[in-house]
């Protein structure tokens, strides 16, 4: 008969990494270990007892990333509110990278650039250095 113990069944050298809700708690590639604390870091039942706290910084952090982006295509686009026109924008390079007419490095490395995000990476528009180009404009 077959084993009907999970324990038994998952190898663990395949394990990559165990969340617990949406918070990664072990990671084997970067030697996280919040169910045992044998990093040094907190254990499960802190992570367990913290949760909704790490949720809710999580949920502001992205509240402030986004907020950020949207600043920053919105000077990108000189000033013009950010939205359809800044994701038109984006989705026009995203299609030449489809078309093979840029490469997907090339892309990231532009919206990474500061003629995206500015040289503080604030959303001030930086100049692009020679070579690249500016970030697009929608028409």
């Amino acid at each position: 008969g077959g084993e009907r113990s999970l324990v038994f069944a998952l190898p663990e050298h395949r394990i990559e990494f165990i969340k617990y809700r949406r918070r990664v708690v072990w990671h084997k590639g970067s030697r996280t270990d919040l169910v045992f604390g044998s990093t040094g870091q907190c254990r499960i039942q802190e992570v367990v007892a913290t949760y909704a706290e790490w949720e809710e910084d999580r949920a502001a952090a992205l509240r402030r990333a986004r907020a950020r982006a949207s600043r920053a295509l919105s000077r990108s686009l000189g000033g013009k509110p950010a939205g359809r026109e800044a994701l038109a924008a984006f989705g026009r390079r995203v299609g030449r990278v489809n078309a093979g007419e840029l490469t997907a490095a090339a892309l990231a490395e532009e919206a990474l650039s500061p003629a995206y995000f500015g040289a503080d990476g604030d959303g001030g528009g930086g100049e692009p250095s020679a070579g690249e180009e500016k970030a697009p404009v929608a028409a």
